[in-house]
């Protein structure tokens, strides 16, 4: 989102969007703006963490899993407090909160891999649906840091018993497209042709987030239009 990037050019600028966004009456609009509260983390941290505990007690669910993915911002800047933020978290017995805050752990993939797998490892393998979803949607961000770790985690989610857990590891194969785009293609082929329908669907919805261009793009859609509907 355009937004997170603006913190850093224009902090009161952001301020004010920042507000505004998550007074919205449209629902989107208000999820997407406080996943944005991100950029303001390397900005200033102090304001950061104000409207991230603020976000955090709101009375609409969408801000408050929002600013909880907000958090993946942080742990580049300080560490220490996004471990601790992220194990309260956890913690919370809104299942949102939980959600966000484990999506947020993809933050830490590039500084610290091995905390990172440490926590994935850990949420990943929860008897709580929420928390393995959380982990799940992190995974993303390993594949340029690690890809045979990547790969091995990719591999355990989409053969998991659990449908969302499957789906969401399938769309983690985004993350593949800028570390290695030759396997990405091989694998989103094997995905689109999976027999199992939430991995069919979950590699389709890897390709919004995936670093390839309009062309290519369109042509796989197509090609995993025609297997997600079978």
């Amino acid at each position: 989102m355009l937004l997170t990037g603006l913190a850093s050019t224009d902090r009161g600028l952001f301020l004010e969007f920042y507000s505004w966004g998550v007074g919205s009456r449209r629902q989107s609009v208000r999820f997407g703006v406080a996943q944005a509260l991100a950029g303001l983390a390397s900005v200033d941290e102090q304001n950061f963490l104000e409207l991230y505990e603020a976000g955090l007690r709101s009375g609409r669910e969408e801000v408050r899993a929002g600013t909880a993915m907000a958090l993946a911002g942080l742990a580049a800047v300080d560490e220490g407090e996004f471990i601790k933020r992220y194990r309260t978290g956890m913690q919370s017995k809104d299942p949102g909160i939980v959600l966000g805050t484990g999506t947020a752990l993809a933050g830490l993939a590039a500084g610290n891999k091995r905390l990172f797998l440490e926590l994935y490892d850990e949420r990943a393998s929860s008897g709580k649906s929420h928390e393995r979803l959380g982990a799940i949607s992190a995974l993303a961000a390993l594949a340029t840091v690690d890809k045979s770790e990547f790969l091995r985690r990719y591999r355990e989610g989409i053969g998991s018993t659990d449908i969302r857990v499957r789906r969401e590891a399938a769309a983690a194969l985004s993350g593949l497209a800028a570390a290695d785009k030759p396997l990405f293609l091989q694998l989103f082929r094997e995905g689109i042709a999976n027999p199992n329908l939430s991995v069919r669907q979950g590699t389709k919805a890897a390709l919004v987030d995936a670093a390839i261009d309009n062309t290519e793009f369109l042509g796989l859609w197509a090609e995993a239009s025609k297997q997600t509907q079978k």
